[in-house]
């Protein structure tokens, strides 16, 4: 009998071996077996972060800053008196638009000036209506660019710049 008691504590001892070889063998090669060997790893935050296969430090790749917005006025996606008033320039003549006039100056020097009435606010033209000699205008313009820093005026289809 004393044969056979030690002949199971002999296989006990060696199981409680074998299991703490597969142990520390799974440890070693990163499997963590149990529950022990994985609390024991999540212990220690950050500590395989910056491991590479390479040996060398592997650098993360630069945040890019978020892309910025068009710049649209806050007038509900139209555009607003601020891509429109000031002084517009083309080949041909130089337009001061205000809230309240037209100031169109030719290539020759000569100086209008026209009473503006309403102005018409869309999404991506303005019209905008004025008198000539007692006679209601109409002038639209369109294809303003991001910046707000060109535009066409439709019908004759020429362009502006600010100037």
């Amino acid at each position: 009998m004393a044969q056979r008691h030690s002949r199971q504590s002999l296989q006990a001892a060696c199981a409680r071996w074998l299991g703490l070889g597969a142990l520390v063998i799974g440890f070693m090669a990163g499997l963590a077996p149990t529950r022990i060997a994985h609390a024991q790893l999540a212990a220690v935050p950050g500590a395989f972060d910056d491991w590479s296969p390479t040996g060398r430090k592997e650098t993360l790749p630069r945040a890019q800053p978020a892309p910025k917005p068009n710049p649209i006025p806050k007038t509900g996606g139209r555009l607003g008196y601020s891509a429109i008033l000031g002084l517009w320039c083309s080949p041909a003549s130089r337009y001061r638009i205000e809230r309240k006039q037209l100031i169109v100056v030719l290539n020759d020097g000569k100086r209008v000036v026209f009473p503006i009435t309403r102005f018409f606010f869309m999404a991506s033209t303005i019209d905008i209506r004025w008198l000539s000699n007692g006679e209601n205008i109409r002038t639209v313009f369109g294809h303003f660019s991001a910046n707000r820093r060109r535009m066409v005026q439709f019908g004759v289809n020429r362009t502006y710049n600010r100037c």
